[in-house]
């Protein structure tokens, strides 16, 4: 639901503005934002490249990008691909990522300084205790492995040409 006058209005805090945008068409003056948040919007973006490129376009030098998305091999991923066969409107063209991918995706747009995480090592269980008895298992057994990945970039300050990747838990992010 797009956001209204008034919404934007209160939730401008000094120098950040939340607001939306359709990520593929470019409404936003070049080289403004400071922060660019991308949230589950690639699974669902018929380019994801132009997706991540807009954001380069509208992040000052030095800005940051911060994704996140579903683990293309997670059981998260799994259940949402196997909704799409049964015919969820909502997951059946649904693309999901693994860390290579997305690194590519920020490093082809421009990006550099990127570096993935890996987040909710939970399978979907309703009872609680067990959610964080996993959550805590897979951090710290196979922090690679987790459903959810945030990868950052940073939009490179002029002058400088950094290419460092890394590859984290989000623990130590």
């Amino acid at each position: 639901m797009p956001l209204t006058a008034a919404d934007k209005k209160e939730l401008d805090i000094g120098s950040f503005t939340l607001g939306e945008r359709a990520g593929e068409a470019q409404t936003i003056i070049h080289a403004l934002a400071d922060v660019v948040f991308i949230v589950t919007v690639l699974c669902f973006a018929t380019d994801p490249q132009a997706v991540v490129n807009e954001a380069f376009r509208v992040l000052r030098s030095g800005g940051r990008l911060v994704l996140g998305e579903f683990e293309r091999y997670s059981l998260s991923a799994l259940i949402r691909r196997v909704r799409g066969l049964l015919g969820s409107t909502t997951w059946r063209d649904a693309h999901f990522f693994a860390p290579r991918d997305l690194r590519t995706l920020l490093q082809q747009a421009g990006f550099t300084d990127t570096i993935t995480a890996a987040a909710v090592f939970y399978p979907p269980v309703q009872h609680v205790l067990a959610r964080g008895a996993m959550e805590r298992l897979g951090r710290c057994w196979c922090p690679w492995a987790g459903a959810f990945l945030v990868v950052r970039g940073r939009r490179g300050v002029r002058g400088t040409c950094s290419r460092r990747t890394s590859e984290t838990s989000i623990n130590s992010a």
